[in-house]
């Protein structure tokens, strides 16, 4: 007898296994069947063995996941997406056509861990965006691109370059330096946390000017453009420090790497509210100072460096992905000189809300943080958004600038005790009084997107390509 259909879009991470979290390895170990890309399924080679899989190449994402869907009926299906699956991996397309009846299980997205890896954080807001047009009109690709330049937001570019397809990269540079962006700085990333990684600093004028350094952009390089970079403080591979991103709550989406840290921490330092949720993982002595904000992440990080000068293994606590909102860009400051610090990447609250809501994802997004931003131009040029730390009034006010029938989602503590979340039209959101507000993450979906049941689905116009 068959066990009970189940799908599951799986984010496996980056690349290496050390990036999967608890809950995407529970996934495949549970699943009786092993649906994805080639490339990707070896790089899960050592957790498929007895499984049934089912591999396909590239441009057979719709035969990918009919099959998973399919097999769904009888059977529990993971269906591997490199990555988050919300962010550019299977997520939308998966969700769409099992009609919103799946689970979507994050993973860290390539943009936070390119970023941990270099030492880049993020304070306002990033905007990622994919310069593949195959299923997005180009001018609309570039009307996002100056929507983000004319907000000064760092920009992560997937899919910059191809064998066939050169010349977007170019074009998009062009538009960056007509908007006075030209000096900002770039991260080339390469095959992040997999083997043959390559970093690399250049600027919008230099990889525009260097046609050789452009050729060696590819689709395995992730762009980032702006961002606050601290070089001097990050050694790649090198150990140090740890600013561990614990993700949204649950030791569930823990990576594989954190919850390795965090067992074979001396000392573990954090804000109660994290320590409290790592409990029972930790064997060393746990550390949660406490005072005023300031005060009490300048006195962790004393004696953090005092354990390290002992000989101990400290290991700092932020919540969600250290470089997204988190107080890493401070620790970084504040040790500057003292110590090498290793930021380790975790599932953020924007990924989580995203798998929870469903597949609001359709292309690309931004990520913000408080009031002030003209986030409308971000809205009217086809970006989902996430809104961070907004108080009630401003959440009512980008409601009520939207059309009714638009999906939104509002979520506060997913996965932590007391958890909230409310997908469904704009009009229909209801709204916490008071402080319990500004710590709820709003999300915006992607234009064309829909309520199936109670799952947020954004289509990335695979029907106009493929006809399913």
């Amino acid at each position: 007898m068959p066990s009970a259909g189940k799908l599951s879009i799986v984010g496996i991470g980056p690349g290496d296994l050390s990036q999967i979290t608890r809950a995407a390895a529970q996934a495949i170990s549970n699943a009786h069947f092993v649906v994805g890309y080639r490339p990707y399924l070896e790089l899960i080679g050592d957790l498929i063995p007895g499984k049934q899989v089912v591999e396909s190449g590239m441009g057979q994402e719709v035969e990918r996941v009919k099959t998973a869907v399919e097999l769904a009926a009888d059977a529990p299906v993971a269906l591997i997406s490199s990555g988050d699956p919300n962010v550019y991996g299977m997520g939308g397309l998966g969700m769409e056509m099992a009609g919103g009846k799946a689970e979507v299980i994050p993973g860290v997205t390539s943009f936070a861990a390119a970023a941990c890896r270099a030492g880049l954080t993020f304070s306002r807001g990033v905007a990622a965006l994919s310069l593949s047009d195959l299923l997005t009109p180009w001018a609309e690709i570039l009307g996002r691109v100056r929507a983000a330049a004319d907000l000064d937001l760092p920009l992560a570019l997937y899919n910059p370059r191809s064998r066939k397809r050169d010349w977007q990269l170019v074009r998009v540079l062009e538009e960056l330096q007509e908007a006075g962006k030209g000096g900002r700085q770039m991260l080339a990333a390469r095959n992040v946390y997999r083997s043959a990684e390559e970093m690399l600093w250049t600027s919008v004028d230099e990889l525009l000017a260097e046609e050789d350094l452009r050729s060696r952009v590819d689709m395995f390089t992730l762009l980032i453009v702006g961002g606050k970079r601290r070089p001097s403080d990050v050694h790649f591979g090198c150990p140090g420090l740890p600013v561990i991103g614990i993700g949204p709550g649950s030791p569930d989406h823990l990576t594989a790497l954190a919850e390795e840290r965090i067992r074979t921490s001396t000392h573990l330092l954090g804000p109660a509210r994290y320590t409290r949720l790592i409990e029972g993982l930790q064997t060393g002595q746990v550390i949660a100072a406490d005072g005023p904000c300031p005060e009490r992440l300048t006195r962790r990080i004393e004696q953090a460096l005092a354990a390290l000068r002992q000989g101990g293994q400290p290991a700092l606590l932020v919540g969600g992905d250290p470089s997204i909102f988190s107080s890493a860009g401070r620790i970084m400051d504040l040790t500057s000189g003292k110590a090498r610090v290793e930021m380790m990447p975790g599932v953020s609250a924007f990924s989580m809300l995203a798998a929870r809501a469903g597949a609001p994802l359709a292309n690309d997004f931004a990520v913000i943080s408080g009031p002030g931003h003209e986030f409308q131009k971000l809205l009217d040029s086809g970006f989902a958004v996430f809104f961070y730390n907004l108080p009630a009034d401003s959440i009512r006010e980008v409601l009520a600038g939207l059309p009714e029938k638009q999906p939104c989602a509002l979520a506060r503590d997913l996965t932590r005790p007391g958890e909230m979340l409310h997908a469904g039209w704009a009009a229909d959101i209801s709204i916490p009084p008071g402080e319990e507000a500004s710590r709820c993450t709003l999300l915006v979906a992607s234009p064309g997107s829909v309520l199936l049941g109670d799952k947020i689905v954004a289509s990335r116009g695979y029907q106009k390509k493929y006809r399913f």
